[in-house]
């Protein structure tokens, strides 16, 4: 398979078929992506991903596909267009999904692909950014659909992206699990993709983390950690969670290993004492 050979739509999309397949060796679901956003950056790099080389960060997905169960809620946090929220909405019946994405291109297309893959009744997908506390922030954008962080970039990317000034909605995860009406769920799984900001994402999600309920969260350690204050910051975050009884872990394949804080992007996998046995 090719991009020329990838299905389209009466109305110009192109549709990124799931590597994960149902009972039926069909695909699970479709990203459904604009025709003129086939070079962006991001888009080529899922698609590469995702048809050419076994699925996009399947570790993490197949981790998630083995542990989410009917009544589980999972909350996608910088769902980008959707390939986390719509692995997750499809990997067992009655599992619900709460995906947040501020960037208004990524957006569209992650509604128009809940829509499509006609996932409406398990995702609510939340407008906005998640940070410590709500207010107004600004968005920093990338040269691509992927990268837009709520920390400035450097000057080159800044030109680069040559975006007008976005300022977005800013929540908190303890506000949009009582806005999403999931107070009463009895077990959540998160996965954290904020360019930067982890450790305030987290901190706005206290209540919830210190209840007890979360079985495990996918942190990205990206390249803003290479700043001794952001990486001073993620290690009190990560030590307040080893307070709690998290452990933490890295993908190795499908192989989950110890990972302590150290140089390099990764995703760090934060395990409960359940999941953790």
């Amino acid at each position: 398979m090719t991009k020329s050979t990838l299905a389209a739509t009466p109305d110009g999309h192109v549709l990124i078929p799931s590597a994960q397949r149902n009972a039926k060796g069909e695909p699970r679901f479709n990203l459904v992506v604009a025709q003129n956003l086939m070079n962006d950056l991001g888009v080529k790099h899922l698609i590469q991903q995702e048809v050419f080389h076994g699925g996009f960060e399947m570790p993490a997905r197949n981790f998630f596909d083995r542990h989410l169960t009917a009544g589980d809620v999972f909350m996608d946090v910088g769902a980008h267009m959707g390939m986390f929220t719509l692995s997750a909405a499809t990997a067992a019946p009655q599992v619900r999904v709460v995906a947040m994405e501020p960037h208004p291109v990524n957006l569209h297309y992650l509604i128009k692909s809940v829509h499509a893959n006609q996932l409406q009744d398990r995702v609510n997908v939340v407008a906005a950014a998640a940070d410590e506390v709500a207010g107004l922030v600004k968005l920093n954008a990338s040269q691509g659909t992927m990268g837009s962080s709520l920390l400035p970039h450097g000057e080159q990317v800044a030109r680069a992206s040559r975006a007008a000034p976005l300022y977005v909605p800013a929540v908190s995860l303890d506000d949009v699990v009582a806005a999403t009406g999931n107070t009463h769920a009895d077990r959540f799984f998160l996965k954290v993709d904020v360019e930067g900001v982890e450790p305030r994402v987290l901190s706005g999600g206290r209540a919830l983390i210190e209840s007890g309920k979360v079985a495990a969260m996918l942190v990205e350690k990206g390249s803003n950690y290479d700043d001794a204050a952001h990486c001073a910051t993620l290690a009190a975050t990560l030590d307040w969670l080893a307070g709690l009884g998290f452990s933490f872990h890295r993908f190795d394949g499908d192989r989950q290993i110890p990972y302590t804080l150290s140089p390099g992007l990764t995703d760090i996998l934060c395990l409960s004492p359940a999941l953790a046995k």
